[in-house]
C-alpha cells in the first residue's frame, strides 16, 4: 500500500515537472517566432490536464489573434470558458467580434458585460484590466461608472482615474481620484503614490494646478480633513513648507494630526534648505503640549541642525549646544548634537584642543560601546587633523580590533590609508587601500578606489611627478581638514609646473571637488566639462557626467542637455558609484517633461 501511494506521488510530482518543462519550452518558441510549435505544446498541454491556466490561455488566443484565425480564437475561448466563469471571457469575446467586424454580436457581447458588472460587481475590476489590454478605453470608463452607480468603492475610483489618465482626461482624473479617497480615507497613501507620477515641486504644472484647484473648491464647500491632508501633500511636493504648515495646523486643531508630523515637516523643510520655514514650525511644535521626550529631543536637533548652517561660530552657540545635548534623553540624538559641536569646534573655529577634551570627556561617560566608538573616531580624527598621523593610526587600529566585523572597522582602516597617503608613504597607503575596494559601504570602496588609483598612476614615474603626488597629499590634506582656500592656493601654484602630466588631471577633479564642496556648484561646470574633454579616467569621467547633469538639471535650468550627460553615464557606465543617483535623476527629469 505504502509502495503504491509512493509511485502515485512520483508520478504526480514527475508530470507536474515535465508540463513545467513544456510549458517553458512553448515559451521560448513564442519568443522566437515559432508560434505553431509554441501553439501545438500549449494545446497538447491543455488536452492532457484539463485545467485553466492564464499563461496557456493568454498565449494560446494572442497566436490566434495575430494570425487572424478568429474562428478558431473565437472555439478557443469557448472551450477554456466552460472550465471558468471569469468575466474575462466575455471580454475577449467582444474583442473578437469587433476584430471579425460583427457589430450587432459585439453590441449584444458589450451588454452582457454590463449586465455582469451590475449583477457581479465585484468582477469589474478584472473586466475593466481586460479591456484595457485591447484599449477599449472608453468601454472600460462606462462599465466604471455603471460599476459605481451600484456599488460605489475607493478601489473602482482609483481605476476610474488611471483609465482617465489612460485618455489625458486630467480634470476627470483628478476628480476620479478625489472621489476615491473621499469613499474611503483609508485609501489617502495609495492615492499619493499614484498622485506622485504626475504632482511634482513645479507649481505651474497642470496637473498640480488642476487638482490645487478642484481641492480649493471641496475645502470652501466643507474643509474635509483629507482635503486638507493632501493639499498639504501637494504644497510639501512643491517644496513650500510656509502652505503646507498653514494646511497642517488646520489638521491640527480638527484633532486630526499628530505633533510627530509638525516635526518632520520642519526636518523636510530643512533638508530643503528652507532653514527660516523649519525654525518656525519648530516654533509652533514646541508649544504642542502632547510632545513626547523623543519628539522634544528631534527638536533640539533639528534647531541645532539650522543653527548650525545659518549662526556665526561663536562660543555662546556651542554652550547652548551642550546644554540642549544634556537635557536630551534620546541617547542617539544627543550623540548627533555632540557630533556638530565637534565638528563646529574642529572644522570652523579649529580649537582642536577643546574639540580633544570634549571628546575625552565623552569617551569617559559614554555607556554604549557603538555610541562611545563614534567618540573614539572622532579623537583619532583630530590626532590626523593635527598632523599627527602615527598616533591617528594607533587610535584607528584600536579601534578596528575592537570592531573587527563592523562598518566601523572599514572607516578606521580606510583612515588608516589616509594617515600614510599625508605623511607621504604611499607605499604602505597603496597596501591598505586594496584591502577596501570591496567593502560593504559603497562610499568608502568608492573614495578607496579613487585614492588608490592617484598613487597607482603617479607613484611609479619619474622623481618630479613623485614630488607631483606629494603636492597633491599636501593639497588632498587641506581639501580633507575643509581649509579650501589654502587647497585652492596649493593646487593654482602647482598646476602649471605638472602640465601634460597625469597628476594635472588629479589636481583639476580636485579643484572641482572643492569649488563643489564650497558651494560654487555653477563655477564647477567648466571645470567639470574640461575634465570630459582630455581625459580618458573613467573614475573622473563619471563622476563629471553625474555632476554636469546635477548642474544643468537644478541650477540652469536645461533638462534636455542634463539628461544628454546622465544618459551617457547610464549607457556608458553602468557599474559606475554614480549610477543610481543618476538614474533617479534621469527619471525625475523626464517624469518633469511627461515622456
Amino acid at each position: 500500500m505504502i509502495k503504491k501511494g509512493f509511485f502515485l506521488l512520483f508520478y504526480v510530482l514527475f508530470s507536474f515537472a515535465s508540463s513545467g518543462q513544456n510549458l517553458f519550452l512553448a515559451d521560448r518558441y513564442l519568443k522566437e517566432g515559432e508560434t505553431e510549435k509554441a501553439l501545438r505544446i500549449y494545446l497538447d498541454w491543455y488536452d492532457k490536464f484539463r485545467r485553466y491556466s492564464p499563461q496557456v490561455y493568454d498565449n494560446v488566443l494572442d497566436i490566434y489573434i495575430r494570425q487572424g484565425r478568429y474562428d478558431q480564437a473565437l472555439e478557443w475561448v469557448e472551450r477554456v470558458s466552460r472550465k471558468s466563469g471569469s468575466g474575462i471571457f466575455e471580454v475577449d469575446k467582444y474583442h473578437l467580434f469587433t476584430l471579425k467586424k460583427e457589430s450587432d454580436k459585439a453590441r449584444r457581447q458589450k451588454e452582457k458585460l454590463k449586465q455582469t458588472v451590475t449583477v457581479r460587481p465585484a468582477m469589474t475590476s478584472a473586466i475593466v484590466y481586460r479591456l484595457k489590454k485591447y484599449n477599449y478605453l472608453d468601454d472600460a470608463v462606462a462599465l466604471l461608472k455603471l460599476a459605481l452607480q451600484t456599488k460605489a468603492t475607493a478601489n473602482l475610483y482609483l481605476l476610474l482615474g488611471t483609465t482617465y489618465a489612460e485618455l489625458g482626461q486630467t480634470e476627470q482624473m483628478m476628480e476620479a481620484y478625489l472621489q476615491s479617497v473621499a469613499t474611503n480615507d483609508v485609501y489617502f497613501h495609495y492615492l499619493t503614490s499614484f498622485l506622485a507620477k504626475f504632482i511634482d515641486d513645479n507649481p505651474s504644472n497642470k496637473y498640480n494646478r488642476i487638482l490645487k484647484r478642484k481641492l480649493a473648491e471641496k475645502i470652501a464647500r466643507r474643509p474635509l480633513p483629507v482635503w486638507l491632508k493632501l493639499m498639504q501633500w501637494i504644497y510639501v511636493r512643491e517644496r513650500n513648507y510656509n502652505k503646507a504648515f498653514v494646511q497642517l495646523r488646520g489638521l491640527y486643531l480638527q484633532n486630526q494630526a499628530r505633533p510627530r508630523e509638525f516635526v518632520q515637516l520642519a526636518e523636510s523643510a530643512y533638508n530643503a534648505r528652507q532653514y527660516e520655514e523649519a525654525e518656525a514650525i519648530l516654533q509652533f511644535t514646541e508649544q504642542i503640549p502632547e510632545l513626547t521626550e523623543n519628539d522634544r529631543a528631534e527638536i533640539r536637533l533639528l534647531f541645532t541642525k539650522i543653527e548650525n548652517q545659518t549662526r556665526n561660530n561663536n562660543d555662546t552657540l556651542i554652550r547652548e549646544w551642550k546644554r540642549r545635548a544634556r537635557i536630551t534623553s534620546h541617547a542617539k540624538i544627543r550623540a548627533e548634537i555632540y557630533e556638530m559641536i565637534i565638528d563646529k569646534l574642529v572644522f570652523d573655529n579649529k580649537n582642536y584642543e577643546s574639540a580633544r577634551k570634549l571628546t575625552d570627556s565623552l569617551i569617559q561617560t559614554e555607556r554604549n560601546p557603538k555610541i562611545r566608538s563614534r567618540w573614539r573616531e572622532k579623537k583619532a580624527d583630530i590626532l590626523l587633523l593635527t598632523r599627527r598621523f602615527d598616533a591617528a593610526a594607533i587610535e584607528y587600529t584600536l579601534l578596528r580590533e575592537d570592531f573587527p566585523y563592523d562598518e566601523i572597522n572599514y572607516n578606521a582602516l580606510y583612515k588608516i590609508a589616509l594617515a600614510s597617503f599625508f605623511s607621504g608613504d604611499f607605499d604602505w597607503a597603496h597596501t591598505t587601500l586594496k584591502n577596501l575596494k570591496k567593502a560593504a559601504d559603497k562610499k568608502v570602496a568608492n573614495d578607496a578606489l579613487w585614492l588608490d588609483f592617484v598613487i597607482i598612476a603617479n607613484r611609479e614615474a619619474q622623481d618630479t611627478i613623485h614630488e607631483g603626488l606629494k603636492e597633491f597629499a599636501s593639497a588632498y590634506f587641506d581639501y580633507y581638514a575643509k581649509n579650501y582656500s589654502l587647497a585652492l592656493e596649493k593646487i593654482k601654484n602647482a598646476q602649471p609646473r605638472f602640465k601634460g602630466q597625469k597628476i594635472h588631471d588629479d589636481f583639476l577633479y580636485l579643484k572641482a571637488k572643492i569649488l563643489w564642496k564650497s558651494g560654487k556648484i555653477t563655477e564647477t561646470s567648466s571645470i567639470w566639462e574640461e575634465i570630459l574633454s582630455h581625459t580618458h579616467d573613467n573614475i573622473y569621467r563619471e563622476e563629471a557626467l553625474y555632476r554636469l547633469g546635477i548642474i544643468y538639471a537644478r541650477y540652469l535650468d536645461n533638462p534636455d542637455k542634463a539628461s544628454e550627460y546622465l544618459k551617457k553615464l547610464l549607457t556608458e557606465h553602468p557599474q559606475s558609484f554614480w549610477f543610481e543617483p543618476a538614474q533617479k535623476l534621469f527619471r525625475e527629469i523626464k517624469e518633469n517633461q511627461g515622456v
